[in-house]
């Protein structure tokens, strides 16, 4: 497999936005499963320490979501950012294929964590070029009349960065399987 799903959860909304969770699940688009799957909760403080932005309206919205969803503040096992950041690569670096990193949004998932990989001095462990995006493939689906499954039939917790990353993987291979014509070759 080398297409990885990506899913941050943040207190901000810009590209140096403090990250407090990253999930990521590979997956195989031709075959519509999933894979191996990664999660590392953030320790806030830490990344505040590292002058990563936190935003109030993105605070107050948080306060608003779920018991479940807000876990992520307290989990037992969250590490420093650096650490976090070092783990994923690690979790990327399990497969010597190429890997397409898909996120949410060209300037969100992405963009925030190959911040974070820069300003900590890391290796970030993809090629730019391999950047992918979640809402341009849910876009072609809808032009084809495509509509994937709701994220209420996953089974999963809304902003759980794990739940997302699975969630938005099974919609990409939902599309992708529903196509007029599929691709011979992704590379």
């Amino acid at each position: 497999m080398n297409d990885l799903m990506l899913d941050l959860e943040t207190v901000a909304t810009s590209a140096n936005a403090a990250i407090i969770s990253i999930g990521a699940v590979w997956f195989d688009v031709q075959e519509g499963v999933l894979g191996e799957a990664f999660y590392q909760a953030v320790d806030l403080s830490d990344v505040i320490k590292h002058g990563f932005d936190v935003d109030g309206s993105t605070l107050s919205w948080w306060m608003k979501q779920s018991e479940a969803a807000r876990q992520v503040f307290d989990d037992p096992g969250m590490v420093g950012i650096e650490a976090a950041l070092k783990q994923f690569a690690n979790f990327v670096k399990t497969t010597n294929e190429p890997t397409r990193v898909w996120g949410k949004g060209p300037a969100f998932d992405n963009a925030i964590l190959a911040n974070a990989y820069r300003r900590m001095g890391l290796d970030k462990p993809w090629i730019y070029y391999d950047d992918r995006c979640v809402r341009t493939m849910q876009d072609v689906g809808k032009y084809f009349g495509i509509e994937p499954p709701q994220f209420s039939d996953s089974g999963g917790v809304p902003h759980n960065a794990l739940d997302d990353a699975r969630y938005q993987a099974e919609c990409i291979c939902y599309i992708f399987s529903r196509l007029p014509e599929r691709p011979v070759s992704q590379r």
